[in-house]
C-alpha cells in the first residue's frame, strides 16, 4: 500500500509546477549538507524544460544536466541579479 496520499501528492505537484510556470526564474536552495532533493529536482528540470533562468545558492554538485544553473555565492549576490533581471524585464515592457 502506498504511504502517501495520491490526491494529495497531484494537487502538491500541480501547485508547483503551475509556480514554476508562471515564474520569471527559479531560485533553488541547496542544503549545507548532502541530501536527495527529489521534488526540486523534478522542478529544476521542468524550469529547465521551459528555458526559465534558475540560480542556485549553496553546495550545487558539478553535473552536465545542471550546466545551464547560475550559481550564486551568497544572498547578496542573488539579490542583485534578480534586481539586474528585473530592470531589463521593465525596459523591455516599456
Amino acid at each position: 500500500m502506498n504511504e502517501f496520499n495520491l490526491s494529495e501528492v497531484a494537487q502538491w505537484r500541480e501547485r508547483d509546477l503551475t509556480s514554476v510556470r508562471e515564474s520569471d526564474v527559479v531560485v533553488m536552495i541547496y542544503p549545507e549538507h548532502e541530501m536527495l532533493m527529489t521534488g526540486a529536482c523534478v522542478e529544476v528540470g521542468y524550469a529547465m524544460a521551459l528555458n526559465k533562468p534558475i540560480y542556485a545558492l549553496g553546495r550545487v554538485p558539478k553535473s552536465a544536466m545542471l550546466s545551464t544553473v547560475i550559481r550564486v555565492s551568497c544572498l547578496t549576490e542573488l539579490g542583485r541579479l534578480l534586481n539586474i533581471l528585473e530592470r531589463k524585464r521593465v525596459i523591455e515592457d516599456e
